[in-house]
């Protein structure tokens, strides 16, 4: 991602248990598609998430 440490550990404090990370590669390389979807923590899951 080309980031320096400070922001490195700066997305660590707001990612979610359980995360989903999604990557894609191709021809232009790897890209991020999702970071830190939490979208399957819904309803009555949504109690069972928690932020570092």
């Amino acid at each position: 991602m080309s980031l320096p440490s400070a922001g490195v550990v700066a997305l660590g404090r707001v990612a979610v248990n359980a995360a989903v990370t999604t990557l894609v590669v191709g021809g232009s390389g790897t890209s991020l598609l999702t970071f830190n979807d939490h979208a399957h923590f819904a309803g009555d899951r949504r109690r069972l998430l928690t932020y570092r």
